[in-house]
């Protein structure tokens, strides 16, 4: 799967479960690993879709952002 593909399928299950969510969340979710969906969170966040919450990085939360949804 490309980086693409994989950014998109870990945004739709961001969207699906709704609110601030760990990657582990999502990951488990979709069916993939950790670090898969760690990475693509990451990388939507460099684009300014998703917003980082606070946290380390084993219990940091990810969201939508809120102007998005609107």
């Amino acid at each position: 799967m490309n980086m693409r593909d994989a950014d998109h399928l870990t945004l739709e299950w961001l969207i699906h479960l709704g609110g601030w969510r760990t990657s582990a969340e999502v990951a488990e979710s979709m069916g993939e690993s950790v670090e898969f969906a760690s990475l693509a969170l990451l990388r939507l966040s460099w684009r300014g879709v998703v917003e980082l919450g606070p946290g380390s990085r084993a219990t940091r939360t990810w969201r939508l952002r809120p102007d998005l949804v609107e």
